[in-house]
């Protein structure tokens, strides 16, 4: 695969994910029991990496200690 060059190496922990499901056959859609939600959130490069993304483009911002939606 190529890389362009806006590629934030925090995302190669993806290459690691094992099959999982997102939404669990015979049942609904349900983001507390996805196993790829599940096993993002226990990868804190994926996660800083997606709040450290919404910084950048400026969707959220950091004020009197709390983070918050910019409209």
């Amino acid at each position: 695969m190529k890389k362009n060059k806006n590629y934030d190496k925090r995302l190669d922990a993806f290459r690691n994910m094992p099959e999982l499901y997102h939404t669990i056959p015979g049942k609904k859609y349900d983001a507390e029991h996805s196993e790829v939600l599940n096993w993002i959130r226990e990868h804190p490069d994926l996660l800083n990496w997606l709040m450290d993304t919404a910084k950048y483009k400026g969707l959220i911002e950091y004020t009197d200690g709390k983070w918050r939606g910019v409209k």
